[in-house]
């Protein structure tokens, strides 16, 4: 799935930057380039693949496609808001895998346009374009998203709300917009404190509301997925949270006894023990002591509650023997119109995003590699991208 090419771009002093990551690739020194000339190459690129794509059908629509990139920098990812087919690229024509094993068309770099002949039908395609060429994957379940770079080994599942492709019964009672499950086992031993998750943006937003509604109303929202949240400068806006606290719903197991990834429960106590509640105490009869084996897992609540301290992360790793899970949902992004929705009032985000999309993510900040870095684009968003 990942090119080999990325390690003889390490000699060139650049390390690889691949497509959908439009944040801070990690360049040597003697390489920098600035985020924003990044961001607009890639722009022009993008506009130019979605255009070809619009122009060859006859009405517009919104849906997502997700899309995963990797190499040795980290494992970058490019969706566009379309009907739920994901787009990836990689370095000198890379060839995608899907979790079933059928490795994605390859497509060489400057054949970046539609896969296959003539353009696919809508709930196929919007495909997104990014220097080195495309593979289509499918999203909202039809495929797992492999995920391989040099931090993390495992699948990634995206699904969103209010698509033709959406799985109704996966939101059936639920109030949640967006939901992403990520399974696998970390390469490295990464520090819980180092690990994040969030997003950045290379360039300061425009049109800002009232100071109030940005205090009261964004960071609010921010505020309820984490309370550890972490806001950076207007000149390169952020919101980053631990991923370990961020997750809604963290399971770690001995490989080989892993629970489906999108079938698992709340269970941390083989990497916190202390973070298990005993049998008794959990039906309302207080503790009656005893092991692990007299035990169940903390709930959600708990695990994300503890880990919230920065006291409760220090010292401890993520180990690469056993399989993670995390699960992460929200219901105030809507991506489907890229609007928050407040049930019942909406507020455009567009606006002010100056055509930088929305991710999903999960960073190394001691190394600023990626574990994985899908961009979420829309099309109402690529009218407002700088080319």
């Amino acid at each position: 799935m990942w090119p080999v090419a990325d390690e003889q771009r390490q000699d060139e002093g650049t390390q690889p930057w691949h497509s959908g990551h439009v944040g801070r690739p990690q360049l040597a020194a003697g390489a920098q380039r600035s985020a924003t000339a990044l961001l607009a190459s890639e722009v022009a690129a993008l506009r130019a693949e979605v255009t070809k794509m619009l122009m060859a059908r006859p009405s517009r629509s919104a849906g997502l496609q997700a899309a995963p990139i990797a190499g040795g920098g980290g494992c970058y990812g490019c969706c566009c808001v379309g009907q739920g087919v994901a787009a990836a690229g990689g370095n000198g024509g890379a060839t995608a895998t899907a979790a079933d094993g059928k490795a994605g068309k390859r497509v060489e770099p400057g054949h970046g346009a539609l896969l296959g002949h003539g353009p696919p039908p809508w709930p196929a395609a919007p495909l997104i374009s990014r220097p080195g060429g495309l593979v289509r994957l499918a999203a909202n379940g039809a495929q797992r998203i492999r995920l391989e770079s040099k931090l993390f080994s495992g699948e990634l599942l995206v699904f969103v709300r209010g698509l033709p492709n959406t799985p109704g019964h996966l939101f059936a009672g639920k109030k949640r917009a967006t939901w992403a499950a990520m399974q696998g086992r970390f390469k490295v031993p990464l520090p819980l404190d180092s690990v994040v998750t969030g997003q950045e943006f290379a360039r300061p937003f425009r049109g800002l509301p009232a100071a109030w509604f940005i205090e009261n109303v964004i960071l609010s929202l921010a505020r309820q997925l984490s309370p550890s949240v972490r806001v950076g400068p207007l000149s390169s806006p952020s919101l980053l949270m631990p991923l370990i606290a961020a997750a809604q719903l963290v399971n770690v197991s001995e490989p080989g006894c892993q629970p489906p990834a999108m079938a698992c429960p709340e269970d941390v106590r083989l990497f916190c023990p202390q973070l298990a509640a005993s049998r008794a105490t959990a039906g309302g009869r207080g503790s009656s002591g005893g092991g692990a084996a007299h035990s169940q897992p903390a709930s959600s609540e708990a695990r994300r509650r503890y880990f919230t301290s920065p006291r409760n992360r220090t010292g401890l790793v993520y180990d690469t023997r056993r399989v993670w899970t995390f699960h992460f949902w929200q219901q105030y992004m809507d991506l489907s119109s890229y609007k928050l929705d407040f049930g019942g009032l909406t507020y455009d985000l567009v606006r002010h995003l100056d055509g930088q999309p929305l991710q999903i993510m999960a960073k190394d900040e001691s190394s600023s590699r990626y574990l994985f870095n899908v961009a979420v684009w829309h099309e109402r968003l690529l009218a407002s991208a700088r080319a």
